[in-house]
């Protein structure tokens, strides 16, 4: 059961065979094989959801430079919003793209933005 979930990369899964026969006709061999296609068969019948490791990041920025930063973060969630002297916002986005998302938003901005 846990090679076909390797197989499959499945990570925070947990598969569970009820038996209810408690023979030896199988045998160790018949086992395997029974358990390993009951698994494989449910996998194949599920659908897989990817998780992302989310991060927020805060994001101040000029209203000359709003429309910027609104266009570029329309994909990611946003958490909050603030207009004051300056526009604030919270945004969730994926901890592995944050460095790329503040670098765009830099360049997008002219280094007109604070991120933290």
């Amino acid at each position: 059961m846990l090679n076909v979930l390797l197989k499959e990369d499945l990570i925070n899964v947990l598969a569970i065979t009820v038996r209810y026969f408690g023979g030896i006709k199988l045998g160790a061999g018949g086992l395997v094989r029974a358990y390993s296609k009951a698994t494989s068969d449910v996998v194949s019948i599920t659908s897989k959801i990817t998780v992302e490791e989310l991060i927020s990041i805060s994001i101040e920025v000029d209203y000359a430079n709003v429309n910027d930063v609104l266009n570029y973060m329309n994909k990611y969630k946003e958490e909050s919003k603030t207009f004051l002297s300056n526009a604030r916002f919270s945004y969730l986005v994926p901890k592995d793209k944050k460095d790329k998302i503040i670098e765009d938003l830099i360049k997008n901005t002219k280094n007109k933005i604070k991120i933290e």
